[in-house]
């Protein structure tokens, strides 16, 4: 539980520092697609996925096929619930839509998607895992060894 609070720390500092930059939204062709069907609500849709552009950390992050993928959550009055899976390129301040689409059976058509993006993905989860890496200084026992006194008789 601890380390879970302190990763939670950690996204949260990273998210009151990313608040204050300003985030390019790309929508990917398929995404593109994707709004195109949603015909009479584009515009509401289009404006929940631009709030992506200061706060890109608002969505959670996925796990399983998806990990690495973050997914956006949001309700369009009269409409019902709906989703968007995108991708968090910090250091180029880019969040990349690839999928948009009403919360049933979402996951399931993002993972279809995700499989067109996989290089991406694949340097979003290697970033991710180099985040969180803490580097080594010496395993347990050496450091047990030089702080311990030794009695010589």
């Amino acid at each position: 539980m601890r380390g879970d609070k302190r990763i939670r720390q950690k996204e949260q500092d990273q998210s009151l520092q990313m608040n204050q930059e300003i985030f390019k939204v790309i929508l990917d062709p398929v995404a593109q697609k994707d709004l195109k069907a949603l015909k009479r609500i584009k515009e509401q849709v289009l404006d929940a996925i631009l709030v992506l552009e200061t706060s890109p950390t608002k969505g959670h992050d996925l796990k399983g096929n998806l990990q690495g993928i973050r997914a956006l959550e949001f309700s369009i009055k009269g409409s019902g619930q709906y989703r968007t899976a995108y991708l968090l390129l910090e250091e180029q301040k880019i969040c990349i839509v690839f999928a948009v689409g009403p919360h049933e059976n979402f996951y399931n058509s993002a993972a279809k998607k995700a499989k067109l993006i996989k290089p991406l993905i694949d340097k979003v989860r290697e970033a991710k895992k180099q985040a969180f890496t803490k580097p080594k200084k010496g395993s347990r026992y050496s450091v047990y060894n030089s702080t311990r006194r030794i009695k010589s008789t």
